[in-house]
């Protein structure tokens, strides 16, 4: 602010100094009040009128225009900023003693004054002060980010905070915004109340806008060992169902699967590779070390998909043992009643893969 006694000349409007933005919209030409007249001082009161003209709610409460004093402690400014709030980017400086002119707008412990910016109601005062002094307010250079935009590309300015909302102009490189400190995510809200992406801003340190968290990824579950299955697993292993060197892991994988399967089949039980009520039991009464069975029996080969199934001179496939015959989808073979793991003797010292057999 700027205090002349009276007699002086009053400053014209554009000997006030305004915010240099680059904007091909003359409407947002700043707009200043007069001058009023209290106590024989002159004082001028000057700023940008944000959005829209005033509201005729703040005209007609009949306290626009009335006059408080900053009252700091000695040697301390008042900030007067962008918003009812210390996170708003500051405006300017207020010296003690200075007089502010109130729109009759509060909040939040917070009083609007005649240009649109805000003070703390606990710093000013009704009381004038007892001696007149040169009242100059300090402009704050501290809330103006430049424009850094990619050769050949412009910064669009927005309504609101996001790309839905409507497009009002652009700013070229290099242009200097003054803004609020109002911010939502990268999107920044500059003095007249439009925002533009912040992303394309250059800020002073620890003007810009708050640093997003690092999204936290979610774990990926890190799947346990079920003590029911590692239970079934030693049982089938016992009775000669899984090898004797199958490794305990709670997991209920193909392998256990086939070996339940193979004792359900072998134990006269619906062959679902579900362990139900009566599986456990037959588990659990089962005392052969080997799956009981006919000494020998008729099987038919289903390879499924395969068309074939091989034969291998030992319980398990090549290289651990070699192949010895290939049967072909649908041949009846005869087992020994021999079964180890997952493998099934048949005569001819030849061991199919069991889920290969199905009975006549």
């Amino acid at each position: 602010m700027i205090m002349a006694m009276p007699g002086s000349a009053q400053p014209s409007e554009t000997g006030l100094s305004q915010p240099s933005i680059a904007s091909p919209f003359p409407r947002r030409r700043a707009l200043w009040r007069g001058c009023w007249q209290r106590g024989g001082v002159l004082v001028l009161v000057s700023g940008l009128c944000l959005g829209a003209p005033l509201s005729s709610l703040a005209w007609a409460n009949g306290r626009w225009g009335s006059v408080v004093y900053v009252n700091t402690p000695a040697g301390y400014a008042l900030n007067s900023r962008w918003g009812p709030g210390t996170t708003f980017g500051v405006h300017q400086k207020n010296m003690r003693g200075c007089p502010l002119e109130l729109s009759g707008t509060s909040r939040r412990g917070w009083l609007q004054l005649t240009n649109g910016t805000w003070v703390a109601n606990n710093w000013v005062t009704t009381t004038p002060p007892r001696e007149r002094m040169a009242c100059v307010s300090f402009p704050s250079r501290q809330t103006v980010a430049i424009v850094t935009t990619p050769p050949g590309y412009a910064l669009n300015i927005r309504r609101g905070p996001g790309t839905s909302y409507p497009l009002v102009g652009q700013y070229v490189h290099g242009s200097r915004l003054p803004f609020t400190g109002r911010f939502n995510g990268n999107w920044t809200e500059l003095t007249d109340g439009t925002w533009v992406d912040g992303s394309f801003l250059q800020f002073a340190p620890g003007q810009g806008p708050p640093a997003q968290p690092t999204p936290i990824p979610t774990p990926t579950p890190t799947p346990t060992p079920d003590p029911y299955v590692q239970d079934l697993q030693r049982r089938l292993r016992q009775l000669g169902y899984l090898p004797p060197n199958f490794v305990i892991s709670g997991f209920y994988d193909a392998e256990t699967q086939a070996a339940v399967r193979t004792f359900q089949r072998v134990n006269g039980l619906a062959e679902t590779g579900i362990v139900d009520a009566a599986t456990w039991q037959a588990l659990y009464n089962a005392t052969q070390p080997q799956p009981p069975g006919p000494v020998s029996r008729q099987m038919r080969v289903n390879a499924g998909d395969s068309i074939q199934a091989d034969a291998f001179s030992g319980p398990g496939p090549e290289p651990e043992y070699r192949k010895v015959a290939t049967f072909a989808n649908g041949t009846i073979v005869t087992t020994t009643g021999q079964v180890v793991g997952n493998w099934t003797e048949i005569q001819g010292n030849m061991w199919i893969f069991t889920a290969w057999l199905q009975p006549l």
